[in-house]
């Protein structure tokens, strides 16, 4: 105890002792606090505080393609690699499922939310179930056996969304999936700062931690083995995308054969701006480098800029669905391990306790997490590459309490039903019916709107659920 208060009192962190935990927690608490490299946490505070100096030159992200402007040709083309190269079992699709679902008015891990569709899924269930779909095509494109097709479906929880996140998948037996197919994995954890750079205690005890950020990925990945487990199933490439975009085609064949075309380590889908100053970020290159560069960076000159087609110049919205060679991701590990990343401040209302043990919950921000951003290894590529796809077929994000005009389970499921009309249209059936009515066209009867042609000359009334 005398070690840890000498140990605590050198960084100004004595704090911690103040309430002292309960003597259940007692030993427990010590040993944590005691075992915090108190020196690289303080550098690590410091230097997120720290903006560079350096000039920061910005110029459009040019080596983007849109999708719509491929031929059929090479559209087909690209599609056969991809779904060669899953039958192959050389791809995994990851998932960042950290987040809880507190905005949606829910407080169970964001991927069990059900969108409200006629089949009631969660969003986990569409995932796994476009997996399946996927290796059924690779199986059949390849002429192998479907059971013999791998593509390892990894999920990033965090500490505290892992528990219930496992439970679901177990209730659900894996939506399908074979046990060995799911692999979970947890994000690291930081501890929260005061705006001065004090650690806080989110009750006696217990030190105030939050999950990592996204960019926290790497380091876990190496650090729970999947890495060194994918490398030993021979997988090379790895399809990553958050857990609210209901619409994600999962681990996309058309994306992966174009990429594999493209000889790139490190690729993302983007969408196209709704307009200039549409609150997104964009891909650009800093000095020379791409980045992800948040619109509050950009001039009203810049963002409002086009190109001779009339084309936004900053416009490849990053919409968290990226691309990475396992080689790349394991190349710069030791680097990232050592600091090689920037942690980037968040302030936020951090519930905490007052000396005299009583809770404190704060009405504007009054401490700091610290987070990691997955795309900050994109200068870090040898090659990147953006793919730009329709942003009414491909994102849908369910960030948002119900009822919000934007990003919201009513948006996302509008979406959703609208995407399922146009598919069915366009295999040959008619909808009746109201136009808000409820369409939906289940991920096991068509992945992207292929294997539709029992429904040509069909006259279907919606509401509808095809399973």
């Amino acid at each position: 105890m005398a070690d840890l208060e000498a140990k605590l009192k050198s960084f100004e962190q004595t704090q911690l002792l103040t309430p002292l935990p309960p003597a259940d927690k007692k030993d427990a608490f010590f040993e944590k606090v005691g075992a915090l490299d108190f020196a690289k946490l303080k550098a690590t505070f410091e230097s997120s505080l720290h903006t560079s100096s350096e000039a920061r030159k910005l110029e459009p992200f040019r080596d983007v393609t849109e999708l719509a402007s491929l031929s059929a040709e090479d559209v087909a083309k690209y599609r056969s690699d991809g779904l060669h190269n899953i039958a192959a079992g050389k791809t995994c699709a990851l998932l960042l499922a950290g987040g809880q679902g507190t905005r949606l008015g829910s407080s169970a891990p964001k991927g069990c939310y059900n969108i409200g569709m006629p089949s009631g899924k969660s969003l986990f269930h569409y995932y796994c179930e476009r997996i399946l779909t996927l290796k059924r095509l690779a199986a059949q494109h390849a002429g192998v056996d479907a059971a013999t097709v791998r593509l390892p479906f990894v999920i990033m929880c965090s500490h505290a969304t892992a528990p219930e996140t496992h439970a679901f998948f177990e209730k659900h037996q894996n939506f399908g999936l074979t046990q060995d197919e799911v692999i979970f994995f947890n994000q690291g954890t930081m501890p929260c700062f005061t705006l001065e750079g004090k650690l806080m205690l989110a009750a006696p005890g217990v030190l105030a931690e939050a999950p990592d950020g996204n960019g926290g990925m790497y380091v876990a990945l190496r650090e729970s083995g999947v890495l060194a487990r994918l490398q030993q199933l021979g997988v090379t490439g790895m399809f990553q995308f958050g857990v609210d975009n209901c619409l994600c085609h999962v681990a996309d064949p058309t994306f992966l054969g174009w990429v594999q075309a493209q000889g790139a380590d490190c690729a993302l889908k983007t969408v196209a701006k709704a307009h200039a100053h549409e609150s997104v970020g964009v891909m650009a290159l800093v000095n020379g480098k791409p980045e992800v560069v948040e619109y509050s960076e950009l001039s009203k000159e810049m963002a409002e800029a086009v190109g001779p087609d009339g084309a936004l110049l900053y416009s490849a919205s990053h919409i968290c669905v990226n691309w990475f060679a396992i080689d790349f991701i394991a190349g710069f590990m030791d680097v990232i391990a050592a600091g090689g990343m920037p942690w980037h401040v968040a302030k936020k209302k951090i519930p905490t306790v007052a000396a005299d043990g009583s809770e404190l919950k704060p009405d504007t921000p009054n401490g700091i997490k610290l987070e990691l951003f997955i795309f900050d290894t994109f200068p870090k590529a040898k090659r990147i590459v953006a793919l730009q796809v329709p942003r009414e077929e491909e994102f849908a994000p369910v960030k948002n309490a119900p009822g919000s005009a934007s990003d919201s389970p009513d948006t996302a499921r509008a979406l959703y039903s609208q995407l399922s009309r146009r598919r069915l249209v366009a295999a040959g059936a008619t909808l009746s019916g109201d136009e808000s009515a409820l369409v939906e066209l289940s991920p096991l009867a068509s992945y992207q709107g292929e294997g539709l042609e029992a429904y040509a000359d069909k006259a279907l009334q919606a509401p509808l659920h095809i399973q």
